[in-house]
């Protein structure tokens, strides 16, 4: 009984052997296909794992960043008239055009508002910028011309800058669109005189633009007379080039030399007067010679060369 007993246990135990061989291979086997299937987990310790998640944060070395693009240069007529103190307003005019006309204008001020319409009109038909500036309101462009100039003139009034940014003609006041147009004219020399208008319509736009900037030579009290006869010699050389109307060429011919013949006596009187010397025969000559040429320019309706524009 006790042999049995004992061999029962025998049995039990090589058969609980058998079961836990058996086990332990289908375990093996399981960890094998696994370890084949993907790749074991790595344990990190505790106190390397906040190292780990700083390199995941990191972003990967070989992804490239794009550079950046390089802002393109800046127009140097843009940047010439920024240095010059010019309002940038003014500076993109001169950017685009060789010349810009700046209006000072006013909303509470009708004619004000006229004058900057027919300002507008008459850069387009010059070929130049137009920048209206109001001056109700202080502080822009107001102040920064203000800081330039010292004083703006009596609104209205056109201001033509041209490049760099040189202030070549002031036009107080009203101006129709061909006075400005032909400021513009004056002020590049390579802009064809106003085109489209007639002779009368023409001389007179010339005339008004070389006094204006006549009155900028002399509004310090003290004149450049060398300014003053080159701007006057200028008006001549434009005025000799218009077409005459029909019927008026030989008359017309004749109060141009006249007119020029009047200017060089004139600059021989002021060379004169600047040594001290009093006004002489040169300046009776000359009264003499601008008398008719006036008259003429009158009768055919270039009012303002001859002196005589109610405007």
């Amino acid at each position: 009984m006790k042999g049995s007993v004992h061999l029962r246990g025998i049995v039990i135990a090589g058969v609980l052997a058998a079961v836990a061989l058996a086990l332990g291979l289908v375990t093996l086997a399981m960890n094998q296909t696994a370890s084949q299937a993907a790749p074991p987990k790595t344990i990190i310790p505790l106190k390397d794992r906040h190292r780990v998640n700083a390199v995941k944060k990191t972003p990967s070395a070989a992804k490239k960043v794009a550079p950046k693009k390089k802002a393109a240069p800046l127009d140097p007529n843009y940047v010439a008239a920024l240095k010059a103190g010019l309002p940038r307003s003014v500076a993109h005019g001169l950017q685009t055009h060789g010349a810009v006309v700046v209006e000072l204008t006013s909303a509470s001020d009708p004619v004000a508002e006229q004058a900057a319409g027919e300002a507008k009109a008459g850069a387009a038909l010059g070929g130049a910028s137009y920048v209206a500036v109001n001056v109700d309101r202080n502080g822009g462009d107001v102040e920064v011309l203000t800081r330039v100039l010292g004083k703006l003139p009596v609104t209205p009034a056109a201001l033509i800058y041209t490049r760099p940014a040189k202030l070549a003609t002031t036009l107080p006041g009203f101006n129709d669109r061909t006075v400005v147009q032909q400021a513009v004219a004056n002020a590049l020399p390579d802009v064809p005189v106003a085109a489209g208008t007639d002779w009368a319509a023409k001389a007179n736009a010339i005339c008004a633009a070389s006094q204006a900037q006549l009155a900028t030579l002399t509004g310090s009290g003290k004149t450049d007379f060398h300014q003053a006869f080159s701007t006057i010699a200028k008006q001549q050389a434009q005025l000799d080039k218009l077409t005459a109307p029909p019927g008026g060429a030989a008359a017309i011919k004749a109060a141009n030399a006249k007119l020029r013949l009047g200017m060089k006596l004139l600059e021989e009187d002021a060379t004169k007067h600047l040594t001290g010397e009093k006004a002489g025969q040169a300046f009776i000559q000359a009264l003499a010679a601008l008398e008719p040429a006036f008259a003429t320019y009158n009768s055919l309706g270039a009012t303002v060369c001859a002196g005589t524009s109610s405007s």
